[in-house]
């Protein structure tokens, strides 16, 4: 059997060492990703109210007085 010198970290101890950083970006990049999402539905939220409260509003503009009974 032949010994072996051993000069160096292994490929696999190398790979294994970026793999904290891997898990920063990854982990990173779903939060990201998870507030873009919440932003835009939140905006689109915001967006929806307006163009209703606005159609209520040209809906009562448009619409005529009602009386009180009074005349």
């Amino acid at each position: 059997m032949l010994s072996r010198v051993h000069y160096g970290e292994s490929p696999l101890i190398t790979r294994l060492r970026w793999l904290p950083y891997i898990e920063i970006i990854v982990g990173s990049l779903f939060v990201l990703i998870g507030y873009i999402g919440f932003s835009y539905i939140k905006r689109s939220e915001q967006s929806n109210i307006w163009v209703g409260w606005l159609a209520k509003l040209h809906t009562n503009w448009h619409s005529p007085v009602e009386s009180d009974g009074l005349d």
